[in-house]
């Protein structure tokens, strides 16, 4: 397994254990997180989404597949739970970019039109609200929604 791979590897792990704030060392002073909306993020950014996704979503990725040991693919699934609604099923494509031994960049792909990314969002924003009022807590994830 190469360098690069055990960093993928690593990065992954810790989102699925919610240490995403403990992976600042692995991550390029210049990282850029990209979205369905093409809008550049930071880490914080970055961090702050996969927290809300974590805590709102069940989320499933592959493992991570690369063919030049420099970008790395990963496939997911998600489904958001709704309480008075059917769940949403969402998949999409992750691609992690290494350079100089750090992660540089995160691109996230919803496989959904925009019209749908629309409704995955607008569901992500419900669940948001509902995990800010039960744990009294606000931050700028809603951000994300904008």
């Amino acid at each position: 397994m190469s360098k690069n791979l055990r960093l993928i590897n690593y990065f992954i792990s810790e989102f699925y254990s919610n240490n995403t704030f403990d992976l600042s060392h692995v991550v390029s002073p210049h990282f850029q997180f990209f979205s369905h909306t093409h809008e550049i993020k930071t880490f914080v950014d970055y961090v702050m989404r996969m927290d809300l996704l974590s805590n709102c979503c069940k989320l499933e990725i592959s493992s991570p597949e690369t063919m030049d040991d420099v970008t790395f693919v990963t496939c997911f699934k998600m489904v958001i739970p709704r309480k008075h609604e059917p769940d949403i099923y969402t998949t999409g494509i992750n691609s992690f970019v290494v350079k100089d031994d750090l992660l540089h960049r995160v691109f996230v792909h919803y496989n959904q039109d925009d019209e749908e990314y629309e409704k995955i969002q607008s569901a992500l924003k419900n669940s948001y609200s509902v995990i800010s009022q039960s744990n009294r807590k606000i931050d700028s994830a809603a951000s994300f929604f904008s």
